[in-house]
C-alpha cells in the first residue's frame, strides 16, 4: 500500500538580493578595437614609435576612456577615429555626445 507523508508547506515571507556592481568590469573591452579598457588601444600599442616621438598625441589622444551618454564606452583614440566619418555610437547608433573622459590608470 501507498503511505502519504503530510508535509508542511512553506511559503517564501521575504527575499533580499545583496549584490555589486562596478560599471568598467561590465564593461571591460573597447568595441572598437577589442582591447581592454584598462590597457591602451591597439593602434596605440602598434605606433608605440609614433606615439613616443609625439607625446602631445600620446597626451591628448591615447591614455583616455571615453564615456558616451548613450552609456557605451570606448578609448578616445579608437571613438574619435569613428566619429570622424560617423556621428553616432557604433553600437547603438545613437548621436554621440560625450559623458565624461577617464584618465587609463
Amino acid at each position: 500500500t501507498t503511505e502519504i507523508i503530510n508535509m508542511q508547506k512553506f511559503k517564501i515571507k521575504q527575499i533580499i538580493g545583496i549584490s555589486t556592481w562596478n560599471y568598467i568590469n561590465m564593461i571591460d573591452r573597447c568595441a572598437i578595437c577589442r582591447n581592454s579598457l584598462n590597457e591602451p588601444s591597439i593602434d596605440y600599442q602598434s605606433n608605440m614609435t609614433f606615439y613616443n616621438t609625439h607625446p602631445v598625441v600620446a597626451i591628448n589622444d591615447t591614455n583616455f576612456i571615453a564615456f558616451g551618454k548613450c552609456g557605451h564606452t570606448f578609448h578616445i583614440d579608437c571613438i574619435e577615429k569613428w566619429l570622424y566619418e560617423n556621428q553616432k555610437c557604433p553600437l547603438c547608433a545613437r548621436i554621440w555626445f560625450y559623458d565624461k573622459i577617464n584618465k587609463l590608470k
